[in-house]
C-alpha cells in the first residue's frame, strides 16, 4: 500500500510519472538507497546513454527533494519553448514554484574533472526565466518562482554526488 505522504496532492497523471519509483514506502527512509527505489537500465552505469543519464538523474534529483519534504508538483513540464526538469514546490511557501534544473556526468574516475552545474549556461538561464514566465501563466496557484539547480555527478552504480544549489540564479538576470 502507497503511504498517503506520497501522493499528498498529486493527481493521477503525476502517478504515472512517478512510475519509476519502485517501493514507494522506502521514499521517507533515508536509511535506504535512493539506487535501490528506482528503476533504472539493466547494464553498468558507464554504458548509459546521455539520455539514459540525464533520467536517471532526473529520478535521482526527484526522490532527493522528496526526501527533504518538497512535494513534487510536475515532471518534465514542457512547451513549445522547453522543458522544466522538476517543478515542486517548499510546504512553508506553497505560492512559490520551484523550477529545478537538473545536470547530470558521469565521473568514475578520481580524475574526472566534473562540474555539472557549469552546463547551466547563461543561454540556459535566459530560457529558464522565460519558461518561468509561461509556467506562471499558465499556474495562477503561484506568484512568484524561485530557480534552483541540482548537480550530480555519478561515481558508481549506486553512488553520487549531489549538490543541490538554491536559488542558482533570479528571474531579473542578476
Amino acid at each position: 500500500m502507497t503511504p498517503p505522504y506520497f501522493y499528498k496532492t498529486i493527481g493521477g497523471d503525476m502517478k504515472e510519472k512517478l512510475d519509476f519509483i519502485l517501493n514507494p514506502e522506502a521514499v521517507k527512509d533515508s536509511s535506504v538507497s535512493i539506487f535501490d527505489i528506482i528503476e533504472r537500465p539493466e547494464k553498468p552505469i558507464e554504458h548509459f546513454s546521455a539520455k539514459e543519464l540525464g533520467k536517471d538523474g532526473e529520478r535521482v534529483a526527484t526522490l532527493y527533494l522528496m526526501r527533504k519534504g518538497f512535494e513534487v508538483v510536475d515532471l518534465n513540464w514542457e512547451c513549445k519553448l522547453g522543458e522544466i526538469d522538476i517543478v515542486v514546490k517548499d510546504p512553508e511557501h506553497p505560492r512559490s514554484a520551484i523550477l529545478v534544473e537538473v545536470k547530470t556526468r558521469l565521473s568514475l574516475k578520481r580524475t574526472d574533472p566534473v562540474i555539472p552545474e557549469l552546463n547551466v549556461t547563461v543561454e540556459k538561464q535566459e530560457k529558464y526565466r522565460e519558461l518561468a514566465l509561461l509556467y506562471l501563466a499558465f499556474h495562477k496557484e503561484y506568484d512568484s518562482v524561485r530557480f534552483d539547480v541540482i548537480a550530480i555527478s555519478e561515481v558508481s552504480q549506486k553512488k553520487a554526488s549531489l549538490r543541490h544549489l538554491i536559488n542558482a540564479f533570479c528571474i531579473d538576470g542578476e
